[in-house]
């Protein structure tokens, strides 16, 4: 009877033993779970902030774009006025030519 309540006095406490060894690699193999689904919730998260900053950036990018854009055309519109301009001041040098031209041929008759 001894042998026998020894017996099963070490069986469950190794039945104990065991059991926590099981608790301990469900709690491990939980606290990995959590520590898993943490690590993809940040991973997630600094994904979406990279995005929106991608986002922001890209609209920065299409502004600048953009206001060197007119740039260009009010610079392109800006030197067909110069040119319109130098042309006009061409004319009008071609007609004082002409004018000083027949003054000298009048004197000279």
């Amino acid at each position: 009877m001894k042998l026998l309540t020894k017996s099963a006095l070490s069986l469950a406490l190794i039945l104990s033993l065991t059991a926590c060894g099981n608790d301990n690699k469900d709690s491990a193999i939980g606290n990995a779970i959590d520590a898993t689904k943490d690590a993809a919730t940040e991973a997630v998260e600094a994904t979406t902030n990279a995005v929106d900053s991608a986002e922001e950036a890209v609209d920065s990018a299409v502004e600048a774009v953009d206001s060197a854009a007119e740039a260009v055309v009010d610079g392109v519109e800006e030197a067909m006025d110069a040119v319109d301009t130098a042309e006009d001041a061409m004319d009008s040098a071609d007609d004082m030519v002409e004018e000083a031209v027949e003054a000298v041929e009048a004197v000279e008759e």
